[in-house]
């Protein structure tokens, strides 16, 4: 194996902004082909936001996805309680804080809409993700089989269980609001 020379190191400061995804947004939501089979539930979960039963939220770099955060706003409402689902971060930005800035954006967003608690699933093996939640005050409640069912766009019917771990938080009005002036630095 050879060993790479470094010519040059320097950090890059890149501004990034959270908003409400909009009709524009969605194939950008594909991540350049990484999520294209899952086109159906970008677009169901779309005519949900529109029909006020979810919310979905994108980060945007110089005009560029670099992550995303999802709520079901339904599935609980009765009892006050939000699903966060589908956080994802672009790979060269994991770590430096753009996962927690969404996961506090979707907090802020339930609280808003005087939800109670949030929930968020997680695959068992995802260890970074776990880490996270727990450090944003998540905590352990339950677990579940959660039926995933798309059409690929080639009209193939896709369907699998994916073993979830579940945590909840408990939302206040004073704890982690959402920091819309901050900026997140890129290396």
């Amino acid at each position: 194996m050879t060993e790479k020379t470094v010519l040059s190191r320097f950090t890059l400061p890149v501004d990034v902004t959270i908003r409400q995804v909009q009709t524009e947004d969605l194939s950008a939501l594909e991540w350049d082909g990484r999520f294209t089979e899952h086109r159906s539930i970008i677009e169901n979960t779309f005519r949900g936001q529109t029909a006020g039963r979810q919310l979905m939220l994108v980060a945007e770099a110089r005009g560029a996805s670099v992550g995303q955060v999802w709520i079901d706003l339904d599935r609980y409402r009765s009892e006050r309680i939000g699903i966060i689902w589908a956080l994802r971060v672009r790979s060269p930005l994991k770590g430096l804080g753009l996962g927690t800035r969404l996961i506090e954006q979707a907090e802020h967003a339930l609280i808003s809409r005087e939800y109670l608690q949030a929930q968020i699933g997680v695959e068992p093996h995802n260890a970074g993700a776990i880490r996270l939640y727990q450090r944003l005050g998540y905590l352990p409640a339950g677990e579940e089989i959660d039926r995933i069912r798309y059409h690929t766009p080639e009209g193939e019917l896709r369907e699998y269980d994916m073993p979830l771990l579940l945590f909840r938080k408990r939302l206040s009005r004073t704890v982690a609001p959402a920091r819309a002036e901050r900026r997140s630095r890129v290396i």
